[in-house]
């Protein structure tokens, strides 16, 4: 194996890590695969990750930082938290593959761990109480992760499939049109204010 230019950084093997689960997934990741994407033996890696999954819990970390919000932040409790699972939404929608990891994955590290803070902080400014705060967080993040499954590889039914052409069998999706398949962020916003003024006004 011909020896690198530069040394091998911590960085660069999460970047390498995220391409290559966002290529193949997370079953189809190993040390050995992510050592050959960088050019490297596999115990290199060890320099610098103790472990395989200290490195998944990097990688995790990474989708994290990659969530953007507006600036300046929006005041109001209800409207900051839609700015966060949107972000969240997206950064899932980017990285499809990683939706599986992030969902059954502990949050090891203190800028993952973050990502239950943060949001938590901002809906405690409701008003409910701590355990309703954590039951509106809980229905948010899993509507965050199906509408991100759903969204990143949605199947489009043909024009000329019977849900499209079969009004007599199929009158509602035919009056629905697009919009049962579409999956979009205007309506992901939307569902997200619905779901959070019912917890508030029951």
């Amino acid at each position: 194996m011909t020896p690198r230019a530069t040394p091998l950084t911590r960085d660069e093997i999460l970047t390498a890590a995220l391409t290559l689960i966002d290529a193949e997934g997370p079953d189809a990741f190993s040390m050995r695969k992510l050592a050959g994407t960088l050019g490297v033996e596999a115990m290199t890696l060890y320099h610098h990750f103790p472990n395989k999954d200290a490195i998944l819990d990097g990688v995790v970390a990474r989708v994290f930082s990659e969530m953007r919000l507006p600036e300046p932040l929006p005041e109001g409790w209800m409207e900051l938290a839609e700015e966060m699972f949107v972000a969240f939404r997206r950064a899932l929608v980017e990285h499809p593959n990683t939706i599986v990891l992030l969902a059954r994955r502990p949050l090891n590290t203190a800028d993952a761990a973050d990502f239950v803070e943060t949001p938590l902080s901002a809906l405690s400014m409701s008003g409910l109480t701590p355990t309703r705060v954590g039951q509106l967080y809980q229905s948010l993040v899993a509507y965050s992760f199906g509408h991100a499954f759903v969204a990143s590889d949605r199947p489009v039914a043909p024009p000329d499939s019977a849900l499209r052409t079969d009004a007599s069998r199929y009158p509602a999706a035919r009056a629905s049109g697009a919009a049962v398949s579409r999956f979009d962020e205007e309506t992901f916003r939307e569902t997200l204010g619905h779901i959070m003024r019912g917890f508030t006004d029951a």
